[in-house]
């Protein structure tokens, strides 16, 4: 992660970004049930 700071970044805010629409997602299936 230290040695390459930047692209270790850009890559978990992508994957945070992709778990958050991925978690709304369901929450909305969920409470729709």
């Amino acid at each position: 992660m230290l040695e390459q700071p930047g692209r270790s970044i850009t890559a978990g805010s992508h994957r945070v970004k992709a778990l958050d629409i991925y978690i709304e997602k369901n929450s909305k299936d969920i409470s729709e049930e």
